[in-house]
């Protein structure tokens, strides 16, 4: 109930986020009650994830850093399916914890649920594929040998427009699934060539679904793609753009909005300056900006309409609250926009 009534709200804040959001390949997604195992890129901290159990139809469940989880964050992760993985600089006593976490992966898998990993290990800011860890392979390969169902690990690539910023365009591609039972073989006679090759094949996969897959001698001028005006072309032109060498279009500030972006911010104002604290105060690194105003979005700004409404209500009427709360949703919806368009990044 709780996860469904998150999605919901995380889902409404996600596209508050961004201005455009292009999925493709959703075809290639496992239908039906099949285990799954969804292998992404990792830029955006817990945002990832969110966006990609708002896509799924199942419900999904997810393996997190176990340092995000504290005694603030642990009941929304929780209800949020998210499962804490320990790693070496969580201290070594900690990875003996991760075996239960193992098994409930198992778990998952075995009653053909869903469960989404980041197999680069941790989040960071370069648009291309980092290098792949063992881990997932670990996941896949030992459950697979548990259980008769072909369990299908499926290749995602998500792509920022920008990392930091709201009002900007979001791509999430779905590759072909891979098979993991087609490394079953290999996997008993050698586990860890077994390991090799999944990830090798799962590497190639999530590399196909982004924009820069690949940390080339042109990354540094690849990576100028990302600007406002290329926002207008899809996966397979930008992709195409690439190869051609064609990474910049001219993309000029649009300084003449911000009277209108001041005149969208009033109605949400004391919303928009808490946020703003929030980044500039509490949240350490700029890697978590985009997630933390996901959250904000969903956790925060339905009580700030809530408030608002009740408040109209009893000074005023229920027909000047709900005109006040349509006002407020339009301009919060707008600002992120125009945001955007003054800054012409």
């Amino acid at each position: 109930m709780m996860y469904s009534f998150l999605k919901i709200l995380c889902g409404l804040s996600v596209r508050f986020l961004f201005n455009k959001i292009e999925v493709n390949g959703l075809e290639n997604y496992p239908k039906g009650k099949v285990p799954v195992i969804l292998a992404s890129n990792h830029q955006s901290a817990f945002l990832d994830p969110i966006i990609l159990a708002i896509l799924s139809d199942h419900p999904v469940h997810f393996l997190a850093r176990a340092d995000v989880f504290n005694r603030w964050s642990k009941w929304f992760f929780s209800a949020l399916n998210m499962m804490p993985i320990y790693r070496a600089r969580d201290g070594y006593a900690s990875l003996s914890k991760n075996q239960q976490i193992f098994d409930n992966c198992y778990k998952i898998l075995s009653q053909k649920g869903r469960i989404v990993m980041f197999p680069e290990s941790n989040q960071d800011l370069p648009y291309y594929l980092r290098p792949l860890t063992k881990g997932i392979g670990r996941i896949a390969l030992n459950s697979q040998n548990k259980i008769e169902d072909d369990i299908w690990l499926q290749p995602v690539g998500i792509n920022y427009f920008n990392h930091f910023h709201s009002g900007h365009k979001l791509i999430v591609n779905y590759g072909k699934p891979i098979c993991v039972k087609d490394f079953q073989t290999i996997y008993n006679k050698n586990n860890n060539q077994g390991y090799v090759q999944l990830i090798g094949s799962l590497s190639e996969g999530i590399k196909k679904m982004m924009v820069i897959p690949e940390n080339g001698d042109a990354y540094a001028m690849q990576i100028r793609i990302f600007n406002k005006s290329n926002e207008a072309f899809n996966f397979t032109a930008l992709r195409n753009k690439l190869s051609q060498g064609d990474f910049v279009q001219e993309v000029y500030p649009k300084k003449w909005l911000w009277p209108i972006k001041v005149l969208v911010m009033l109605p949400n104002w004391p919303f928009i300056l808490a946020l703003f604290a929030v980044l500039k105060f509490v949240v350490a690194s700029p890697v978590w900006a985009a997630s933390i105003k996901m959250a904000f979005g969903a956790l925060v700004l339905p009580l700030w309409f809530l408030m608002n409404f009740i408040i109209m209500c009893i000074t005023l009427n229920w027909k000047w609250a709900f005109g006040v709360l349509f006002l407020q949703f339009i301009c919060m919806a707008i600002y992120p926009r125009i945001s955007a368009a003054i800054r012409g990044a």
